[in-house]
């Protein structure tokens, strides 16, 4: 996995939109994303798993960072870098 941190690099403008629809939505809405996506990505191995985190990170920190917390993924590694 020491290639993941690649999706966490520097173009984050391919993320922009996905960041402000996600800060657009009120905390119950946000709430039923997450849970959703964790939903959708307990299935997947665990690669596949960080590569979404990642783009949500890319998104929203709090966003990556939920999807994490809820797939019970420790994504500290990866992130402690990131200037915030």
């Amino acid at each position: 996995m020491d290639n993941i941190r690649n999706y966490l690099s520097p173009n984050q403008f391919d993320f922009v939109q996905a960041g402000q629809q996600y800060r657009s939505l009120s905390k119950e809405e946000q709430d039923q994303l997450i849970q959703s996506m964790v939903n959708d990505l307990r299935s997947l191995d665990d690669r596949s798993k960080l590569i979404g985190i990642c783009n949500f990170y890319r998104a929203d920190a709090e966003y990556g960072q939920r999807v994490a917390d809820g797939l019970g993924v420790d994504i500290s590694e990866y992130v402690k870098n990131i200037p915030v």
